[in-house]
């Protein structure tokens, strides 16, 4: 007896009588209006996302921007420095450049897009500090919280105060976790100075 045959000749019937009962199912009103909308989800989702990077880019092209370094890369063989660029008011960071577009989030996407066709903007300001930009933007968002209407000009002088206020302030690991938690940062947060931004590199 040839038992892969038979196992194969079983698979084949249990799959016909499977697909008997789909084709039979796809008949009813349910299942016909079911397939519509899975449908009509697909279409709307892909809509949905191209509407939302197009927004996220009007967005990101009206700010203006408060940059900073947010990476610092050393080039050992060429002696060269390199340096990320990015944003503490709207999030935008050269940096998604360095991966496939594919392979980013929806929201990288769109900072991809923007950077993509806008990476001149950023790389021709001129940041004054470097800081991971998720510290960067809770200590911003922080700033906006207690100072709504607050200018750029300010923005960026209670910024760098609160960056060196932490950077200089020695605090016990406790407090560090605590001040992590307060900003909204992930619980093992730890790149608090530009030592640590190369280190994580």
């Amino acid at each position: 007896m040839d038992i892969e045959k038979v196992e194969y000749n079983k698979i084949k019937e249990q799959r016909r009588k499977t697909l008997e009962e789909i084709y039979k199912l796809e008949e009813t009103e349910e299942v016909r209006r079911y397939l519509e909308l899975k449908e009509q989800e697909s279409d709307l989702k892909e809509q949905e996302d191209i509407s939302y990077k197009k927004m996220k880019k009007k967005n990101y092209k009206d700010c203006r921007h408060i940059t900073i370094y947010t990476k610092i890369f050393d080039d050992y063989y060429e002696g060269k420095t390199y340096r990320e660029v990015g944003c503490i008011k709207c999030g935008v960071d050269t940096s998604v450049l360095d991966y496939e577009k594919k392979y980013l989030s929806l929201s990288d996407q769109a900072i991809f897009d923007y950077v993509k066709s806008y990476s001149n903007v950023l790389f021709s300001s001129k940041p004054t500090v470097s800081c991971d930009l998720s510290l960067a933007t809770s200590i911003y968002s922080k700033i906006l919280e207690k100072n709504p209407g607050i200018d750029d000009k300010l923005a960026r002088k209670y910024f760098e105060i609160a960056l060196d206020n932490i950077r200089n302030i020695k605090v016990s690991d406790e407090r560090k976790r605590a001040r992590a938690k307060r900003l909204g940062l992930r619980n093992n947060f730890n790149n608090w100075n530009i030592e640590d931004i190369r280190k994580s590199n």
